[in-house]
């Protein structure tokens, strides 16, 4: 481009001094430029004229890109189209074409760098607000990177945190290394600093030169959370979303389609460029996000179809052919409620928290689910579970408890009268394996929910999840709440203790209200893969040995499983007594929620063969010392007086329900994440 200008020039502006010697200098340099550039487009002038002209160029360039993107903002609400803004006012030839691009925002080393030397010498001469006018063409520029780094966050449910995120293009501007205040910056700084795991793709920036401009700003980054992919499929390879940073002409030739079958559900496209076929990419099953395009009633950009992308064939060898995805389920639409009970359920995507959220929707209830989808067992099992959950009207935003700016804002968005707290790292045995996740979801994030809860107005009535396993090496069975248990066996049940000492001192200082519930063995459909029922229903389909633990001298292991509708039946009870949340009326109390009949291993097995039809491989071992313990037994007396608790479904009736549940689930046999899960 350098090149081209110094041989084809819009103009040669020469500065000088007005004196006779400065003017005799400037013909000198006209004379040497007229050699190849027509004299009529040789401009001379005073120095002072001379310096502001090649300020104000680029302040007037970068003022039209403020301008265009300040109007995009107001397209983007208004529901217009900035692309027909802008062609429709180009077309005036007053005003003409050039740089009405919108985009995400201007670049490079001369565009700012201008600006702000005429805003030093507007201030120097005593025009502060010349000053300021020019100033904000800047602050406009940060406050579309700002802006379109905040929508991908919000879009993504309000948290990015440990999602992995796609980002086509670092340059300022296509090809080209350059990095120099470039927007990608911005963009991928503040999805850092929110969590995220940003993957970056772009043909001629490496990441040593990122890293540098990174520091030159002194903004600090966690290069774990940088990676520097060597094509764009690795970087889309399980990625939440696309953002495309920089308008390389590549990137409107890739197979979308195909990145779209490689990618998390919902996947979505932010086109910081809108340099992309918007319309082809929703038909494909993207959500879309272009800078300065309005939203119809029907979710989908209002754009007409563009062929700025090739469109890609939508059957593909990845999966056949997409359908356009369905319009998002808002949280305010998720919270609407009948009954006056607006209820917040973290853990909805996994297995208690699913069928409790179902249930409570259906009696009328405003429902939000959050979930983190960690990875303890196969994630997609999970999604699929909040998939259900959105088509009966419950949406689950994905969101870890210990972020606790964003559940503040739920909190004050959507004034929850209830917060059932379900969402915890489980498993026994896995706590010998990473001890640190339990102690960071199920205490600190137990904690940063109540500090939130507290800070409330009204603070909500809180019904959380405990376990049986705080009974711990107990001998007195059946387990009654009055026992103490202060023997935990396993690192989980001492979490779960935790959170009911932590419940009561918070209720004791803040007046929150609590019902605590110690759940036996739940098992149903979406159930835990990791859990003996799910687990020995897919060993028995693959042929593989069921390991059955014993105790000492080849006793029985004995557990008090108990169906999961009973369990929902039983918190909803709960639910419902909990009393409000103030200093005067503030209660604590726990319930045991079991079956009350325990059975052995070995019986369990006996019912999910006569289910399944199929005959099971049994292995018998001693119990390894990972936290287990040889009997669960519950007292549900108190549960049965107060919250009217009576559980009804037997285990061979339970089993029953599950393995129809199952066969429907997997009706070609188990997926293949599902088939590769081992659990500890």
């Amino acid at each position: 481009t350098a090149m081209k200008d110094l041989d084809m020039p819009d103009r040669v502006l020469i500065g000088g001094p007005t004196t006779d010697d400065g003017i005799a200098a400037a013909n000198v340099l006209v004379d040497i430029y007229a050699n190849w550039v027509p004299r009529e487009r040789i401009l001379t002038t005073n120095l002072w004229s001379s310096e502001l002209s090649k300020l104000v160029a680029n302040a007037v360039l970068a003022q039209r890109v403020s301008s265009i993107n300040s109007i995009s903002l107001l397209c983007e609400k208004t529901g217009a189209d900035v692309a027909e803004v802008s062609r429709a006012i180009g077309a005036d030839s007053r005003i003409g074409s050039k740089f009405l691009n919108a985009s995400i925002g201007f670049g490079g080393s001369c565009f700012q760098k201008d600006i702000l030397n005429l805003v030093y010498i507007c201030e120097s001469e005593g025009l502060p607000a010349v000053a300021k006018y020019w100033q904000q063409v800047v602050d406009m520029n940060e406050h579309q990177k700002e802006s379109f780094s905040g929508k991908i966050i919000s879009s993504l449910f309000n948290t990015v945190t440990n999602k992995k995120i796609a980002v086509l293009g670092f340059a300022f501007k296509k090809d080209t290394g350059d990095v120099r205040e470039t927007p990608a910056l911005t963009v991928c700084h503040m999805l850092m600093q929110d969590g995220a795991m940003v993957h970056v793709y772009d043909p001629k920036v490496h990441k040593e030169d990122a890293m540098t401009e990174f520091k030159y700003h002194d903004m600090q980054v966690d290069e774990s959370r940088f990676i520097f992919e060597s094509s764009a499929r690795d970087a889309v390879d399980g990625a939440h979303a696309i953002i495309v940073l920089t308008e390389w002409d590549e990137f409107k030739t890739y197979p979308y389609h195909e990145f779209y079958a490689m990618m998390m559900k919902p996947a979505f496209v932010f086109d910081g460029r809108n340099i992309l076929n918007h319309r082809e990419l929703e038909k494909i099953g993207f959500e879309v996000h272009a800078v300065g395009k309005g939203r119809g009633a029907d979710g989908k950009l209002n754009v007409l179809a563009d062929k700025s992308m090739p469109s890609p064939p939508l059957s593909t060898a990845c999966g056949g052919s997409f359908a356009p995805a369905p319009r998002r389920l808002s949280a305010s639409d998720s919270c609407k409620s009948t009954t006056g009970r607006v209820i917040l359920v973290t853990g909805t995507a996994g297995f208690v928290g699913f069928h409790l959220a179902f249930a409570l929707k259906k009696r009328g209830d405003g429902v939000l689910g959050i979930d983190n989808y960690n990875s303890y067992y196969p994630a997609s099992f999970k999604r699929s579970r909040a998939q259900v959950l959105e088509e009966a009207g419950v949406l689950t935003l994905e969101l870890d408890l210990n972020d606790t700016h964003v559940l503040a804002r739920l909190m004050n968005d959507h004034k929850f009268t209830h917060v059932v707290a379900l969402a915890a790292q489980a498993g026994v045995r896995y706590a010998t394996k990473d001890p640190h996740s339990y102690v960071k979801s199920n205490v600190e994030g137990f904690v940063n929910l109540l500090e939130v809860c507290k800070m409330a107005k009204p603070m909500p009535s809180i019904v959380f999840a405990s376990s049986s396993s705080v009974y711990g090496l107990n001998k007195k069975a059946p387990f009654a709440e009055s026992d103490v248990v202060d023997q935990p066996a396993s690192l989980y049940a001492a979490t779960k203790k935790s959170n009911e000492l932590i419940a009561h001192t918070y209720r004791h200082v803040y007046g929150l209200s609590f019902i605590g519930l110690r759940f036996f063995t739940v098992y149903g459909p979406y159930g835990r893969p990791d859990m003996a029922a799910f687990l020995f229903a897919n060993k028995i389909m693959k042929g593989e040995a069921l390991k059955i633990f014993q105790g000492p001298g080849g006793s029985e292991l004995e557990r008090d499983f108990t169906y999961v509708d009973d369990i929902v039946t039983g918190t909803i009870a709960a639910v419902d007594k909990v009393a409000p949340s103030t200093k005067e009326t503030a209660q604590f109390d726990i319930y045991n929620l079991g079956n009350k009949d325990p059975v052995t291993v070995s019986y369990l097995v006996d019912c999910v063969e006569g289910a399944l039809g199929k005959k099971a491989i049994r292995e018998y071992m001693p119990m390894p010392p990972t936290g287990d313990v040889l009997k669960t037994s519950a007292d549900i007396t108190k549960a049965q007086a107060e919250l009217g608790y009576s559980p009804t479904t037997s285990l061979q009736d339970g089993i029953n329900k599950f393995i129809a549940w199952y066969k429907d689930f997997y009706p070609n046999g188990l997926d293949k994440e599902m088939s590769e899960y081992v659990p500890m």
